[in-house]
């Protein structure tokens, strides 16, 4: 059904475009607010359609670029089906144009990397000193038995077993340990941060010896594998704060490159990201040549590392739009009211009325399933759940998430960890557990497709096989569908993978996501 919309609301709507237009014009930052429903993609499109306009031509023979940066690989997906292809525009995300522009940068990022582990390294040495274990050893005795190949591979055969199995297993592999296991907990830390400490400090040893190797940022994990030169997404973002916000040339390389910076979603923003951007922005303010404009809303805040409101957000034009395109005056005055900030939004349609809500009390026998079936809302309804628990039981992922409960990363004081890292749909967010997990299957899934290409497989391979011909790749593919890995468990699955040796060694597959 079409609604009306006055020829006021729509002058009002031109001329909020205006105002973004004008600021594109003079080169003057902004940050645009506005609602749930209120267009922001759309506003954010006609923006780059207005400077390919007046701008388009002498872009392209000064090699410059209009950044368009989103937040999702979905969003970027859905402006690029927006405005089609052409060449002065770059759409990406943060993660991936970043790493693009500052991969060159590998002095810049071994100096970060050193001081990262040198920073890790205080931190371990903090938890073994915190460890009572630690006063009762001869530390460097200790770290020669706990760090050799053949111990460590025992030590996590047992790792997950019950104490008592687990003290008889290190007790059995050698009886140096029996005074040390008193207490399961302190002998697992220390363990674990001794060999954390050792592979770190050989690193760092390599880096003052410039011996170091390349840095690497692995956009499908998210942990930083820092011994192997390996960074995350989060490690990203503060090795660029830390290199561009100090380094004046690369401020000017970047301006030069792309005048015009569209940021989406900005309230969901990474605060090192508006920091860079900052930094570019205020270097470049005396030129005249470069602008910022953040699209958003700030109470549209989904994920806990996002900036909300933007910092320093007095020294940007503010320019909002309180229209609602999406749903019914009713709807929207509910929305103020929840909204509950003065924001002001309100329908552009002038007959779109006919919108209901209503409030129900029920107590603790609620069963939603009745409740849909007796009210006649089985069709066209969507519902919102409170809790973790009841979103995993209607969902059917119940019993996984009891287990997932039962780990310390997902209990206690870490119970937020479930909604921020394993509820989560965005793959930049998702924790590192669920992503070598989701990795791993799609590892299984593309060895099993038979249109997948052998780019596609080479990438879960370990860097240790520098060569690799077409024949070993299919020995190895070969080897890999002989057991059905597709109706096995996960558990199953890594156990076949483990057991095939030649000619690539399915261990090391497994070490690259799961050591």
């Amino acid at each position: 059904m079409t609604y009306t919309i006055s020829p006021e609301n729509k002058q009002l709507e031109l001329d909020i475009q205006e105002k973004i237009n004008k600021c594109l014009d003079n080169f003057e930052s902004f940050c645009f607010d506005a609602g749930a429903g209120a267009g922001k993609t759309y506003a954010l499109q006609k923006s780059i359609e207005h400077i390919l306009k007046t701008e388009g031509e002498n872009l392209k023979l000064r090699n410059q670029k209009i950044l368009c940066i989103t937040y999702t690989n979905a969003a970027k997906d859905e402006i690029l089906s927006r405005l089609g292809k052409n060449s002065a525009i770059l759409v990406s995300t943060i993660h991936e144009f970043l790493w693009e522009f500052i991969s060159i940068q590998q002095e810049s990022l071994t100096i970060e990397h050193k001081n990262k582990i040198i920073d890790e390294l205080h931190a371990i040495d903090c938890k073994i000193n915190e460890n009572s274990l630690s006063s009762n050893v001869v530390l460097p005795e200790f770290q020669n038995v706990v760090c050799k190949d053949d111990f460590i591979k025992t030590f996590y055969s047992y790792y997950g077993i019950s104490a008592r199995d687990f003290r008889d297993a290190m007790k059995n592999y050698d009886t140096y340990f029996e005074t040390y296991l008193s207490n399961i907990s302190n002998f697992k830390n220390l363990v674990k941060d001794i060999n954390k400490k050792s592979r770190l400090s050989k690193t760092l040893k390599d880096i003052e010896d410039k011996e170091s190797k390349k840095i690497i940022y692995n956009p499908v994990q998210n942990r930083d594998k820092l011994e192997n030169y390996v960074i995350s997404h989060d490690t990203l973002l503060l090795y660029c704060k830390n290199i561009i916000t100090n380094k004046d040339i690369l401020k000017r390389l970047f301006s030069d490159r792309y005048p015009y910076i569209l940021i989406d979603e900005y309230q969901d923003t990474d605060e090192k990201v508006v920091a860079i951007i900052d930094s570019i922005r205020e270097y470049s303010n005396s030129r005249k040549k470069l602008v910022v404009g953040f699209f958003g809303d700030s109470l549209q805040n989904i994920y806990g590392s996002g900036v909300g409101i933007l910092p320093k957000k007095e020294e940007y034009k503010s320019i909002e739009k309180v229209f609602n395109r999406r749903s019914s005056m009713q709807i929207v005055e509910l929305i103020e009211k929840i909204r509950n900030d003065n924001f002001g939004q309100q329908s552009i349609y002038t007959d779109f009325d006919n919108g209901s809500y209503n409030f129900y009390i029920s107590g603790d026998d609620f069963n939603i399933d009745t409740f849909l079936q007796e009210n006649h809302l089985i069709n066209n309804t969507a519902c919102l759940l409170m809790k973790n628990d009841d979103i995993s039981k209607a969902r059917g992922f119940d019993e996984i998430l009891s287990v997932l409960k039962k780990f310390p990363r997902f209990s206690g004081v870490n119970f937020e960890n479930v909604s921020n890292e394993f509820l989560q749909k965005n793959l930049q967010h998702m924790g590192w557990f669920l992503r070598e997990i989701l990795t791993f299957i799609d590892f299984i899934q593309k060895v099993r497709d038979d249109n997948s290409t052998v780019r596609e497989i080479i990438q879960f391979i370990t860097s240790n096989k520098p060569k690799l011909t077409f024949a070993v790749m299919k020995q190895f593919i070969g080897n890999l569908r002989e057991p059905n890995l597709s109706t096995l468990t996960i558990d199953r699955c890594i156990d076949e993978i483990a057991n095939i040796q030649e000619p690539i060694s399915g261990n090391d597959i497994l070490k690259k996501y799961f050591h």
